[in-house]
């Protein structure tokens, strides 16, 4: 199968998995050239990010006290990783896909000079701005150069966004362009490496392309807004992504979730059959073991 990579951008070949079942069927290849485990779709036609209302109002399940409070977890380990990595004091920190802005505020209790959120759902800038003080919340692509210019941020990080971004090449471009020369860029996103990805490419091959489609972690694409996971980096993308951009870079997976055991107890198709509390310890018991959240940092050589 012939398509065009996210990552590498040439016209690749890879091995195609079916995926998803019934109306929701879709397609999804690894590339034979830098790995990149990628849905199939016409990317390119992606519109231009602006501030969109979209899914501002929504259920207990993604919104309420304990996600709020799940997602803060998530940043305080992770801004406890990058601290470890180089000081955060008097550093200057960008967030791509900031959400609710729970990292910004960890890096700012770390010491960090100045805190950067890009974000593009209103209701998320909102909370980020009036419940966690990140008054710098900019809803501008980053391949605007007035907004963002050059050389500007000691740390870029993103948490969970990679895996929603169509054009990953263009991505990296900016991520670099606004880094300063010394700087260091930290991402997590699920990874391609992990075990339950790789049965998930099994099942595919053995016609369940439903249960497939969970456990690969990629979803159909029916809209072009970034819901949908349309990709999954591994370790092979990372290096490419090293090679390319002469990166001295770090790998490793954790058991790291940006939601409660109850949210995907409700929201998994394998779980939603059981009683919450029941599919939430199930989980529970599964995410410690399982090391499925690909953490990725990087400096110029």
């Amino acid at each position: 199968m012939t398509f065009r990579c996210k990552l590498c951008g040439g016209d690749r070949r890879g091995r195609p998995y079916a995926l998803g079942a019934r109306a929701y069927r879709f397609a999804a290849a690894d590339c034979d050239a830098c790995g990149l485990f990628q849905v199939l779709y016409d990317w390119s036609a992606a519109p231009p990010h602006g501030v969109t209302t979209m899914h501002d109002v929504a259920s207990p399940d993604w919104v309420s006290d304990a996600e709020m409070e799940a997602h803060a977890l998530k940043a305080t380990d992770f801004a406890s990783r990058l601290e470890a990595l180089g000081s955060l004091s008097a550093a200057s920190v960008l967030d791509i896909g900031c959400g609710e802005g729970h990292f910004l505020a960890a890096c700012v209790e770390r010491g960090a000079r100045r805190v950067v959120g890009q974000e593009f759902r209103l209701a998320s800038i909102r909370y980020a701005r009036e419940r966690c003080g990140i008054a710098d919340v900019r809803s501008a692509p980053l391949e605007d150069v007035d907004v963002w210019p050059d050389a500007t941020f000691d740390r870029v990080c993103s948490f969970d966004v990679i895996e929603h971004v169509h054009d990953l090449r263009a991505y990296f471009d900016q991520c670099l362009r606004v880094l300063k020369p010394n700087g260091l860029m930290f991402h997590a996103t699920p990874g391609s490496d992990s075990i339950t990805h790789r049965v998930g490419r099994l099942l595919s091959r053995l016609g369940a392309g439903g249960p497939a489609a969970t456990l690969c972690n990629v979803q159909f694409v029916s809209d072009m807004v970034g819901g949908p996971h349309v990709h999954l980096m591994g370790r092979r993308s990372v290096g490419w992504l090293s090679v390319r951009e002469n990166l001295v870079v770090h790998a490793e997976y954790v058991p790291s979730y940006s939601y409660s055991d109850r949210h995907y107890a409700a929201m998994l198709p394998q779980l939603r059959w059981l009683p919450r509390e029941i599919g939430a310890r199930a989980f529970g018991a599964v995410r410690h073991t399982i090391r499925n959240k690909l953490l990725f940092w990087a400096r110029r050589a």
